[in-house]
């Protein structure tokens, strides 16, 4: 019977919590060009580009105890949740606990965007500014075009969606996936555990590093172009041409290498371990270099 009540107690508690759930909508004025910041702990933050000069917020929370702040001044506009109510625990989880919003955000797509999560997912399109995105466990996706982008995660995927129009991209994590399509320009990617992989269309000065998960680069490299790829013990799979040709370098320590030119590779060493792949396509006009531990290295510029 006390067992009863307990649980009778716990439902009752997440169903005034549900009850007890809000809605949040606010416009402010914005400038077309301004930064826009939004930070949230948990639930997700979904950002999208539009026309008007002014910034629109929805926030749908699990409390009326989690408030949404937004502020306006000299062309700076901020979100923030904010606000916690305490719950029963219950194997290592919280029932009625507030905290968390789901924050749809549509700004001028001209602002520079600065975002950060705890646990929340972040989605960002439509944007044509500066954007800085980071989540500890939440993974992340956005369209970055031709612009100056950081993006980084602990634990959560992050996928990145380019215009083929060049831009810096600098992209980080732990043990996420890490995946850039239809990317131009300047590109700089690592993570610990998980994997890499990158579309080109065309790139400028690439580089890519992994410990343990495996990389995986297609598509084109530009004219005068760089791609640096390095693995520990994962396997690095390179698919990606030039239109004039590159020179390649090839090296692994106890990897196999395969190509599609007909080159065999060569051993660093008479007694060691170690292999090693070098030529040059056409004029040569890029560079490829490719370095793994432990992992194998298939290489082809189609």
């Amino acid at each position: 019977m006390r067992m009863c009540s307990l649980w009778f107690a716990l439902l009752a508690a997440g169903a005034v919590a549900a009850a007890r759930a809000a809605t949040f909508e606010r416009h402010v004025p914005a400038d077309p060009r301004g930064e826009v910041d939004v930070s949230n702990v948990s639930g997700a933050i979904d950002i999208t580009g539009w026309d008007k000069p002014e910034v629109y917020v929805k926030a749908d929370t699990r409390s009326d105890s989690t408030k949404v702040e937004v502020t306006s001044e000299r062309g700076h506009v901020s979100i923030r949740v904010i606000g916690h109510e305490g719950g029963i625990s219950l194997f290592g989880g919280l029932i009625g606990s507030g905290g968390a919003a789901r924050l749809h955000v549509e700004v001028p797509r001209g602002s520079e965007l600065d975002v950060s999560a705890v646990s929340a997912d972040v989605t960002s399109r439509g944007m044509l500014g500066t954007q800085r995105l980071q989540s500890v466990s939440g993974d992340i996706t956005a369209d970055v075009s031709g612009v100056d982008a950081d993006v980084k995660s602990v634990s959560g995927d992050i996928q990145l969606r380019g215009n083929a129009q060049p831009g810096h991209f600098h992209v980080s994590s732990v043990s996420g996936d890490v995946s850039l399509q239809n990317s131009a320009g300047d590109l700089d990617a690592t993570t610990t555990s998980g994997e890499i992989s990158a579309d080109l269309s065309p790139a400028g000065s690439v580089r890519l590093h992994t410990t343990s998960g495996d990389l995986t680069v297609t598509g084109r490299v530009g004219s005068g172009g760089t791609v640096e790829a390095q693995t520990v013990s994962g396997d690095a799979t390179v698919r990606a041409g030039a239109q004039n040709g590159y020179e390649y370098e090839v090296r692994t320590f106890s990897g196999d290498i395969d190509d599609c030119f007909g080159k065999p590779a060569e051993r660093t060493s008479r007694y060691g371990p170690g292999k090693s792949l070098m030529g040059r396509l056409g004029s040569g006009g890029a560079r490829l270099r490719i370095n793994t531990l432990s992992g194998d290295v298939s290489l082809c510029d189609h």
